[in-house]
């Protein structure tokens, strides 16, 4: 049974999130809104102690955690491939990288409409280059995100895996979002649980990253790839979520193409609940079990 805390952080969500008209065509208000929502105090402060801000070419990023470890998360934000952060993420990265014992690098990837797919990727892909050249084994590297920055961690992995790339030595998903063509069931059966996304905004979202590419790309949904020769796949996800689909379709297509993938499904938690683990001690101990899948390796 859900806590309080995360029924009352749940029911925040439908105020602040869920039931505002959100015009997407408003691409700077939207992200205004993500950035200073009343719901920051309890995702965690985004301050920059103990963060090393610097650049990868052209793109923003934090060093956040132990920087002494030799194990790092390379880690991406979701928000649609429209809106998000490092600031809007950095708390929850922080705590990840406490139960995983390690360190994270969190980027500002390009996002959409200004730069539409393939730019997330390819500043996904850049940075993991930036990593290796700078001594990081693919078996020291970890790969994770949330939602959009799920998805994008799962395109990622495919591209290196078709790029003869050494592949990291294993990823982490929240609440991922695999498939912009929303077909899947829950898109609609889950709408009226959702009490932060609408499955009816869900295309619009796809559209605008898409920019008019088939959103059956295994880059854009990597739901309809080939996943053969992946490494483990953790994958977390409420009972709550539209995008519950997502998740479970993910890690049954992972199996079958003999990928060791494991689905663990929070019960009455909403989309990425874990953002939230100042307040919701499931969020809190969701970390934790992330932190225990990083650390057996």
């Amino acid at each position: 049974m859900a806590s309080l805390r995360s029924k009352f952080y749940s029911g925040l969500l439908r105020i602040f999130v869920k039931n505002r008209d959100t015009d997407l065509n408003d691409i700077d208000f939207v992200r205004e809104q993500m950035e200073n929502s009343p719901l920051k105090k309890f995702i965690g402060p985004s301050t920059s102690a103990n963060v090393e801000t610097f650049y990868i070419d052209h793109l923003p990023a934090d060093w956040v955690g132990k920087a002494d470890s030799k194990n790092v998360i390379l880690y991406f934000h979701g928000g649609g491939y429209i809106v998000g952060s490092r600031t809007t993420h950095r708390s929850m990265v922080r705590q990840l990288c406490k139960e995983a014992n390690c360190r994270a690098l969190l980027i500002d990837y390009r996002l959409a409409p200004e730069h539409p797919f393939p730019a997330a990727l390819d500043d996904a892909y850049l940075v993991y280059d930036w990593l290796m050249a700078q001594g990081y084994g693919a078996e020291n590297i970890f790969i994770a995100g949330d939602s959009a920055g799920a998805g994008l961690t799962l395109a990622c992995l495919l591209k290196l895996r078709d790029e003869k790339k050494p592949l990291p030595r294993a990823a982490g998903i929240f609440s991922p979002w695999t498939d912009l063509t929303a077909s899947g069931d829950s898109v609609k059966t889950r709408d009226a649980r959702d009490p932060m996304l609408s499955g009816s905004k869900i295309p619009d979202a796809a559209e605008i990253y898409a920019a008019g590419e088939d959103l059956t790309h295994p880059y854009i949904s990597p739901l309809f790839a080939d996943l053969t020769g992946l490494p483990p796949l953790f994958v977390q996800v409420g009972t709550e979520e539209v995008l519950f689909d997502d998740a479970d379709r993910l890690v049954k297509k992972a199996k079958e193409a003999g990928v060791q993938a494991e689905l663990e499904i929070w019960q009455g938690m909403p989309h990425v609940h874990q953002i939230a683990h100042k307040l919701v001690p499931e969020a809190r101990q969701a970390l934790k079990t992330m932190g225990q899948f990083f650390r057996q390796f």
